[in-house]
């Protein structure tokens, strides 16, 4: 493992490769995946105690993401590290010198790196941050009044959701549920405040009567909402 802050270079494409082994982590760690097409298992969420398998992996996801329904806990290969092995997830460098470094190894993924200086820590950081509310905007459980939004714009249609997810449109229903949820990825109130995700204009875009927006960069990376 490096001690060091690292910086690696070409983070978006060892993120990618890595993402598309989340079963093969999964079963590596004794999960036992259940079902032909949904692919159900017990929650790793140490203090979930699952008597019954309340978690599978998200369908349309490719198989790269995760979600429990029995108390919420959800994610990629990453936040599944962190569940099973206390692997840091996002909030600092450590993510990159030590969760996404030791996964590349297991799995036999190339790396670039060099060191990292304290501004691109933070960048990085951010990054990631955004990811992680990105994913909250498009999986969150929608109101009926954005139901309503949809359908008005004839965009309720079922061959329309994958289409819609991708856009990256979806609800904050709760700003304070969507705070916590950042923060169990260990990113600090802090933190979220300097990077723009804990802030008034936030707080004035959650609710069920707003319909959200994921704005992304050129490498498709979200940077901000609307």
């Amino acid at each position: 493992k490096v001690s060091m802050p690292c910086r690696i270079s070409d983070f978006d494409a060892v993120r990618e490769e890595l993402q598309q082994k989340l079963k093969e982590y999964l079963q590596s760690r004794g999960v036992v995946l259940k079902g032909n097409g949904t692919l159900r298992f017990s929650c790793i969420n140490h203090e979930h105690d699952d008597a019954n398998p309340s978690a599978n992996i998200v369908p349309n996801t490719n198989d790269r993401e995760w979600v429990c329904h029995g108390c919420g806990a959800k994610g990629d290969i990453f936040d599944a590290a962190h569940y099973l092995e206390g692997l840091p997830t996002g909030s600092d460098e450590t993510f990159y010198s030590q969760t996404v470094l030791e996964l590349a190894r297991r799995f036999d993924v190339a790396v670039k790196t060099d060191e990292m200086s304290e501004e691109e820590a933070t960048r990085f950081r951010a990054f990631r941050a955004y990811q992680l509310a990105a994913r909250h905007v498009v999986e969150a459980e929608t109101s009926p009044a954005f139901k309503a939004a949809l359908a008005g714009r004839g965009w309720d249609r079922e061959e329309y959701a994958e289409s819609i997810k991708k856009l990256g449109l979806g609800q904050i229903p709760d700003y304070d549920a969507f705070q916590k949820d950042l923060e169990a990825h260990d990113f600090s109130p802090e933190f979220l405040e300097k990077v723009g995700l804990r802030c008034e204009v936030m707080k004035w875009m959650s609710g069920p009567d707003r319909m959200v927006f994921v704005l992304c960069d050129h490498k498709k990376r979200p940077i901000a909402f609307t």
